[in-house]
């Protein structure tokens, strides 16, 4: 269903919404940054429109120490 986003790795710090091609030059990075003890989650959103809310409101924090969250 391409309106449903689906989450590759999920991990505990940044998003990382990709869709297209750069789903998988996301997923190349995903080693490197966990060498750095960074560990994102990696979500497939097939498209750009239309937006899975469901999906993207899980992630969406308004918590002051969430900031930064998402990387597009």
């Amino acid at each position: 269903d391409i309106d449903k986003w689906e989450v590759l790795v999920e991990g505990d710090g940044p998003v990382i919404l990709a869709f297209g091609a750069m789903v998988e030059t996301a997923r190349s990075c995903l080693s490197e940054l966990n060498r750095s003890g960074i560990n994102p989650t990696l979500v497939n959103a097939r498209s750009a429109k239309p937006l899975d809310s469901e999906l993207l409101n899980r992630f969406l924090y308004l918590n002051e120490n969430e900031k930064g969250r998402f990387i597009f």
